[in-house]
């Protein structure tokens, strides 16, 4: 082993890191908020999609490019440059290899935490915690479902890659929105009915986040693939941090 990579090492690299794979289990569900919170919640040049929506996510992930984790994510359904997808308002993530790749690569807002996902039968139970508070709890029953068998899914994720400067009072260079486009490959994916609970606190403030009603609860394992539609310059750096 070496400080400094041989090119072939190098090259290793590079190939992982531009094609990441995952494999998944995970517990969803779609959420109606208002149009005003999501409005208020985008970053620069989004505007909300036409309906208020969101999802909720407690899952277990393999990975190429960071290994194992778990992770807990909070999303509102939104529009960027004509493309409709999500905007990540909460992301747990349990592994500090999974944590660096997704903010360093992407901008993800991924915060340390923890998440478990577990099963009894034809119930699922997911919840995800961050510094001693239990912020998400998910329990659905699939009693009596039908598994649906394979489905390909496809749909967009919307990063915002910023970087504080050296004084800590701004950011270095203008923010970037990328693009990512998300393909899944569920081999497994059953519906049912369930109960959400949130909770929040000063620095996770979900309990905020008004939850007008929650649909059916999805369970599905499976893979994806995740790649990057565009990146562009979002504001002016000096511009993101006004009202």
């Amino acid at each position: 082993m070496s400080f400094v990579a041989n090119p072939a090492q190098l090259a290793a690299f590079k190939k992982r890191c531009s094609e990441p794979r995952y494999s998944q289990e995970g517990l969803v569900v779609e959420f109606t908020t208002t149009r005003e919170f999501i409005k208020s919640v985008l970053p620069p040049t989004f505007e909300p999609a036409e309906g208020a929506t969101g999802l909720i996510n407690v899952s277990l992930w393999q990975s190429n490019v960071c290994g194992d984790f778990e992770l807990s994510s909070v999303s509102v359904r939104c529009k960027a440059d004509g493309i409709e997808g999500y905007w990540v308002l909460h992301l747990i993530v349990s592994e500090v290899p999974a944590i660096t790749w997704g903010r360093e690569t992407w901008g993800e807002v991924k915060k340390d935490g923890k998440a478990r996902l577990m099963s009894n039968g034809t119930r699922k139970y997911g919840f995800a915690e961050r510094a001693g508070v239990r912020l998400i709890e998910m329990e659905a029953d699939f009693d009596g479902d039908q598994p649906d068998g394979p489905e390909t899914l496809e749909w967009y994720d919307f990063e915002v890659k910023a970087f504080p400067n050296v004084q800590g009072i701004g950011l270095e260079v203008d923010p970037k929105l990328i693009a990512l486009k998300v393909v899944e490959e569920n081999a497994r994916h059953a519906v049912g009915k369930g109960k959400l609970t949130l909770r929040g606190t000063r620095s996770d403030p979900l309990h905020t986040i008004p939850i007008l009603s929650v649909g059916d609860f999805s369970y599905s394992t499976g893979t994806s693939t995740w790649s990057v539609l565009s990146e562009r310059r979002l504001c002016a750096a000096d511009e993101s941090d006004r009202d």
